[in-house]
């Protein structure tokens, strides 16, 4: 009807009926003015609820970049929905309004490939929902972890409960 304003879950429903793949992002969570979802729905990390359920339905969440408010918001959300089931891929930053000085949150985003012009849409899509992707604002992190003859990088999840022995955790900072 003419003037009803769609729930995020109603939202997500009609873009996931449009044929192809997508990744679909909450930006802004924590939003000044209330204009961020989490922040309209008045979410409590430590509860993890807040005025109404929240949309499960987002792909990636964007953690790093409200800068302005500080980025520790939008990390502890993140933890509380992945610590209730909801898993989403966190990102640095949306915005693509200006070119950004140095410093400002990136999204790196691992597709097997150095060379931009291989990168295929689906490619990329199937990376961000599997949470190959790593926020920094300066370095360039990659890490890995493992347990007997597991090994888990970016996006992977490691259970280390078969008794593989002790974990080992590497990082590469570059």
């Amino acid at each position: 009807p003419q003037g009803r304003h769609l729930t995020a879950t109603e939202l997500i429903s009609k873009v996931r009926d449009i044929p192809g793949d997508r990744v679909i992002q909450m930006n802004h969570p924590r939003g000044s003015n209330g204009k961020g979802y989490l922040g309209s729905i008045d979410f409590d990390p430590e509860t993890g609820l807040g005025d109404e359920p929240v949309a499960t339905g987002f792909d990636t969440i964007e953690v790093n970049g409200e800068i302005d408010l500080g980025a520790e918001s939008t990390m502890l959300d993140w933890f509380s929905l992945l610590k209730s089931g909801v898993r989403m891929t966190a990102v640095g930053v949306s915005d693509s309004h200006k070119t950004w000085d140095p410093g400002y949150p990136r999204t790196l985003v691992r597709v097997g490939t150095d060379d931009p012009a291989a990168v295929s849409e689906a490619t990329f899509v199937a990376a961000m929902k599997a949470g190959r992707v790593t926020v920094s604002s300066g370095p360039f992190v990659v890490t890995s972890a493992s347990s007997g003859a597991q090994i888990a990088s970016l996006g992977d999840t490691l259970d280390a409960s078969g008794g593989g022995g002790a974990g080992t955790l590497s990082v590469h900072v570059e």
